[in-house]
């Protein structure tokens, strides 16, 4: 009898490293969002000029505004998000914000009040009530920003819809800690011939849907799979942003809308044993650029409208220039001060307005 010898090789895999490890950063269904806050001077003149009234006009390719705008960070922004994976993979999950962490000081400001007197009796047997009065308190706080804090385990409910085009499995997207499956909505399941099928098979231990062939149907199916939230705090972006592209964001913000600038998200890298993705989301500002003050129209038609129009001709202005750099004379901003304009209302009402110290350098 011949001697037969032959190599065997068994690849030992387990599910959990099949299953998917997702990080979800948008319509999370999470409340506690904030947009990063920074400081911001609603009297400065020259800036409330140039936006309420577009009078100013930026020249020159390499403009930027060298100012506090957006260097002051007053709270830090905040995101939750979701990372699906197994509650064993969990433990192993590390997230990564933008370029690392870093330690910051910030105000927030509370408003309490103090007794200035108390009561007491007079000489003829009257009282005088308490006096309060309420005092603005500013209290410090540090924080780490670009970080991730962990929030525990969650199982929210999630309706998916499973399709079958000639397949004969499907898997649920996020089948993690064995969640129970209810069955909300099903076709009939056929085969590429027309002829009907069985419904799909659920199998509890790896989360799939299985039909006897290729078949071609829907399930419509709810399940609640668990997941891990995090809190990222976020700071301004301004470490990742390039120089172009920060003055290009402080220029935006003055004008009303930082997002014209196309501000730096907030990326992210998930990394466990078994897997790493990344993902990013918008990193969003409060406010959004310097605040608009607009006339508004009231709403009674038979009122008239508080809408003003400026009668061409009657305004009396002059212009200043203003350098960014001494050495460079290219980037400037040209800000038109007007001291006097004419305004008129669909009624033929006049108004003249006239402003005083209008002169920017004089504020």
């Amino acid at each position: 009898m011949g001697e037969v010898s032959t190599n065997l090789q068994v690849n030992f895999q387990s599910f959990a490293a099949d299953t998917p490890f997702e990080l979800v950063v948008e319509d999370t269904g999470q409340e506690g969002n904030k947009p990063v806050q920074v400081e911001f001077d609603l009297f400065n003149f020259k800036f409330t000029v140039v936006h309420a009234w577009g009078l100013a006009t930026s020249k020159g390719a390499t403009t930027r505004i060298e100012s506090e705008i957006l260097e002051k960070m007053l709270v830090p922004g905040e995101k939750r998000i979701k990372v699906y994976c197994s509650n064993a993979d969990a433990l192993s999950v590390r997230i990564i914000v933008d370029n690392g962490e870093k330690v910051v000081e910030y105000s927030e400001y509370q408003w309490e009040s103090s007794t200035t007197s108390s009561l007491g009796s007079h000489c003829c047997g009257s009282v005088k009530p308490d006096q309060y009065r309420l005092e603005r308190k500013e209290i410090k706080r540090t924080a780490k920003v670009n970080t991730a804090y962990p929030l525990g385990r969650r199982y929210d409910p999630v309706v998916e819809a499973l399709t079958w085009s000639g397949e004969v499995t499907k898997r649920l997207r996020y089948f993690h800690d064995s969640p129970q499956v209810e069955i909300m909505q099903k076709t009939v399941f056929r085969d590429r011939n027309g002829v009907v099928l069985p419904d799909p098979v659920y199998d509890p231990q790896r989360g799939t849907f299985s039909t006897r062939g290729e078949a071609i149907g829907a399930l419509v199916v709810r399940y609640s799979p668990g997941y891990s939230l995090y809190r990222i705090m976020y700071d301004t972006g301004k470490e990742v942003a390039s120089p172009e592209l920060w003055g290009e964001m402080k220029l935006a913000w003055v004008f009303g809308d930082i997002k014209k600038a196309e501000p730096p998200p907030v990326r992210l890298i998930a990394l466990s044993n078994k897997a790493a993705v990344t993902a990013s989301f918008a990193r969003s500002f409060f406010p959004e650029g310097f605040p608009r003050i607009e006339f508004s129209k009231n709403t009674d038609e038979d009122l008239w409208k508080d809408e003003w129009t400026e009668t061409q001709g009657t305004r009396e202005s002059t212009t200043e220039r203003i350098d960014f750099t001494e050495d460079d004379p290219d980037p400037f901003v040209e800000i038109e001060s007007f001291s006097k304009v004419e305004l008129q209302d669909e009624n033929g009402r006049r108004w003249i307005m006239r402003l005083l110290n209008s002169n920017p350098s004089s504020s």
